[in-house]
């Protein structure tokens, strides 16, 4: 379990799963080792991207690779290989303009093992300077401790205090049905509680509390309250609120084997000259 896998039981029910504007997603699997994916998307703009995945082997070793080629000309690759327990390998994003900062490229290495793990990640931006992204986590009998922390590399600030740019801490713990987490984001400012719980094969909750230190005040907490459930086989819904009076809603229904929809709605009950947004997803596989 890696930094980033702490808090994904909460998420996948209050954040994952909603839909906004209008999408179309494409996918087609051209042989057993590569997949290609063309989507597109209208929100305030109109966006789209063609993506590809492929796996296979290289002496001996599991090489997966994958890229894509956004509607603006933005060009994204990434390479990787799994030697059992270890993941390393490299990505790179050009863009259009060649002064953009979105230009960048980077290499990361993964290590796990029994009770803990490793990972870290070199990126170079264009016109910033070179970061280390690391993180390391520790478990034992369902108890998860982790840390993570941003340096800049080179070159190095005059100030060593500047080193250091923003650092994380977090928790988890995990049982037969449920998962408790809490993470102390963002120079240990922005505050995360949360738990998620299986009912049972179709129903499941989660409660997550938002809470950021400014000075030496505390802000409003955020509490959000969601659950996925399990209509049939072909369909689903999931569900939130907040107590801010943020609702959404989604159902999700696969329509043939080939076809999936899904659609969200959401609105805030507390102010209706907000009005109500609304999304869906068309996901069709040739």
């Amino acid at each position: 379990m890696f930094y980033g896998d702490l808090y994904r039981p909460v998420d996948g029910i209050v954040k994952s799963g909603y839909i906004s504007g209008q999408n179309l997603k494409v996918g087609t699997r051209v042989s057993p080792a590569l997949a290609i994916t063309t989507e597109g998307s209208k929100k305030e703009g109109v966006d789209g991207a063609f993506s590809w995945d492929s796996s296979t082997q290289c002496y001996g070793k599991n090489l997966k690779t994958n890229g894509s080629l956004g509607l603006d000309g933005a060009v994204s690759t990434q390479a990787k290989i799994i030697n059992g327990d270890l993941v390393y390998g490299g990505s790179a994003v050009l863009a259009t303009e060649p002064s953009s900062s979105n230009n960048k490229v980077k290499s990361f290495v993964q290590y796990a093992q029994k009770g803990y793990t490793f990972e870290a990640t070199v990126e170079k931006k264009v016109g910033a300077p070179v970061t280390v992204d690391t993180s390391a986590t520790f478990n034992y009998e369902g108890l998860t401790l982790g840390a993570k922390a941003l340096l800049t590399a080179y070159p190095t600030p005059k100030n060593q205090a500047d080193i250091l740019n923003n650092y994380h801490l977090g928790l988890r713990y995990s049982d037969k049905n449920y998962t408790f987490a809490a993470l102390a984001e963002d120079k240990l400012q922005r505050l995360k509680i949360g738990f998620a719980q299986k009912i049972d094969d179709k129903l499941s909750v989660a409660l997550d509390v938002n809470q950021t230190l400014a000075g030496t005040k505390l802000s409003k907490p955020t509490f959000t309250l969601g659950n996925t459930y399990q209509i049939d086989a072909n369909s689903a819904v999931r569900a939130k609120i907040n107590n801010n009076g943020e609702v959404a809603a989604a159902y999700k229904v696969n329509i043939n084997n080939r076809l999936t929809a899904t659609t969200t709605v959401q609105t805030n009950v507390f102010d209706s000259t907000k009005g109500a947004k609304t999304g869906v997803l068309f996901e069709f596989s040739a």
